[in-house]
């Protein structure tokens, strides 16, 4: 009898860390947004005072992708520099979707999603993509950076 209610303590432990590990919170990216309207809307906001679009391409999934978000909440310094410069668009590239999740804006904001996510993107109050992700970009290990991550953003704000 003792056998039998220790291998049931046992199995109900399992199945509720099991539980317990399928449970997460809620992340920053939305992923039921439709990604051309939140830019549609970004831009909108950002165009009567001319403040950049700042287009962070990532996913729920991505252990970077919440890093980083949690670094924007964080720092008081970037958050102050995400607050005076820019609007703020998290894009869902979905897992491996075929066709990807977002392509439109993938390819139109000439995002590199071959080397990993998040990906930032700056553009401009009109939509025009002043970064590059495919010849610069803050590398893997620069998005919990918060230094690397703060001059990124001062060096991409409206002049």
């Amino acid at each position: 009898m003792k056998t039998l209610l220790f291998t049931l303590a046992a199995s109900l432990a399992l199945h509720a860390a099991a539980g317990a590990e399928a449970i997460e919170a809620p992340g920053p990216y939305d992923e039921a947004a439709l990604g051309a309207t939140q830019v549609t809307e970004a831009l909108a906001r950002a165009r009567p005072t001319g403040r950049r679009v700042l287009l962070v391409f990532g996913a729920n999934w991505c252990a970077d992708c919440r890093a980083m978000d949690a670094l924007f909440k964080s720092s008081a310094e970037i958050s102050a520099q995400l607050a005076a410069g820019y609007e703020l668009v998290r894009i869902d590239v979905g897992r491996d979707e075929v066709p990807r999740k977002n392509a439109a804006l993938i390819e139109r904001f000439r995002v590199a999603l071959e080397t990993g996510i998040p990906v930032l993107v700056v553009a401009d109050a009109n939509g025009k993509p002043l970064t590059d992700t495919k010849k610069e970009r803050l590398a893997d290990t620069d998005h919990r950076d918060p230094a690397k991550v703060l001059r990124f953003l001062k060096q991409w704000a409206k002049q």
